[in-house]
């Protein structure tokens, strides 16, 4: 998967030391958004379930794009804003879609603490906004950087 590409004036991730927080990642495919719609209404709970394991494949590239050649040693918070309206209730059995992808790039699966919230609406229709907080395995980092946007 390549890089994402900040849609504003932002870094997809920014690193301090040993942890990398991302910017909210949302369902796109080289750039653009896979569904657009909220769940409940014009967007399937399947669909939404894929968008969030997009979603959080490009919240992994964002990682892997400043953590150089540090690897991810575990993923320690995950925060999935979900489009929706009032009366839906389902936001957990959609937010568990990410422990698939954990589970194949990470070998981690429900070791991190998760807020999953339910939205009115996501910047450019998006279903769903993925964020991450990494810990990198430990090394002798002691400097801050941001990630670039390839």
């Amino acid at each position: 998967m390549s890089q994402p590409r900040p849609q504003g004036a932002y870094v997809v991730a920014t690193r301090h030391q040993d942890l990398v927080y991302t910017a909210g990642l949302t369902p796109r495919i080289d750039g653009t958004m896979w569904r657009t719609g909220r769940l409940g209404h014009e967007l399937s709970d399947d669909d939404a379930r894929e968008c969030v394991r997009i979603a959080v494949r490009n919240a992994i590239a964002a990682i892997r794009g400043v953590a150089g050649t540090e690897s991810i040693d575990r993923i320690l918070r995950m925060t999935v804003f979900l489009a929706c309206d009032e009366h839906y209730t389902a936001h957990t059995s959609i937010a568990d879609a990410a422990a698939d992808v954990f589970e194949d790039t990470l070998a981690q699966s429900h070791s991190m603490a998760r807020l999953a919230i339910g939205v009115s609406s996501l910047p450019s229709g998006a279903p769903v906004e993925v964020e991450l907080t990494a810990l990198l395995s430990p090394s002798s980092a002691t400097h801050d950087h941001q990630g670039d946007s390839a």
